[in-house]
């Protein structure tokens, strides 16, 4: 499998681009460790806004988990609910990112390219 480098992600992309990235507590596929080192290679590429929202009790598929959690079981589970944290993120980083009002004095390029990672 290959791996992504967020340095590279990040050279590539405008310094101004603001990023989001969203991390479980109870995520069993991706450490919290792995998403802080999408964080500062995210900043060490170039990014002047980025963000690491760790949201507690959630999984890899931002499902809020009670107790143990088990991907096999829980991801594909519709009696567990989406995470209201991370739509509350989700929602405020559009509202100030990509929002009319955010956009104004911006190119449509700059809001098309708005990027969220989810780890």
């Amino acid at each position: 499998m290959a791996r992504y480098d967020p340095r590279q992600l990040a050279a590539a992309l405008p310094p101004e681009l603001p990023v989001l990235i969203l991390h479980g507590s109870k995520d069993q596929q991706v450490s919290a460790g792995a998403a802080e080192a999408i964080l500062d290679g995210f900043r060490k590429g170039g990014a002047l806004d980025v963000t690491l929202a760790e949201l507690p009790g959630v999984n890899h598929v931002f499902k809020e988990v009670p107790g143990t959690p088990n991907p096999i079981l829980d991801d594909p589970d519709p009696d567990l609910s989406f995470s209201r944290e991370a739509t509350a993120r989700l929602r405020d980083y559009v509202e100030t990112h990509m929002s009319p009002a955010a956009r104004s004095g911006q190119s449509p390029l700059a809001t098309i390219h708005g990027t969220a990672v989810t780890v």
